[in-house]
């Protein structure tokens, strides 16, 4: 854990659908959105690809949508289902 100035964790600050790798403590660091087929839930350091059977078709999203019953993908990184 990070043990800065009131030991802040640099990673919470960053927000949800942005990842902040580094020491980074800015919310949205430029070029740092999360892409499409991607989440980055609050405090991302990285962008987490969708896992199999769940999709993200939009950028600076937190979490990926699960695909509908019959319409599962089975690629990672998925925009559609």
């Amino acid at each position: 854990m990070f043990t800065g100035p009131a030991n802040i964790d640099p990673y919470a600050m960053c927000d949800e659908g942005w990842y902040c790798p580094g020491n980074n403590t800015l919310a949205q660091p430029p070029g740092n959105k999360c892409l499409a087929g991607h989440q980055c839930p609050q405090g991302s350091y990285q962008q987490e690809p969708c896992a199999s059977g769940f999709y993200q078709p939009l950028s600076e999203q937190g979490e990926c949508i699960q695909c509908p019953a019959g319409e599962i993908h089975t690629s990672i990184s998925a925009t559609l289902c």
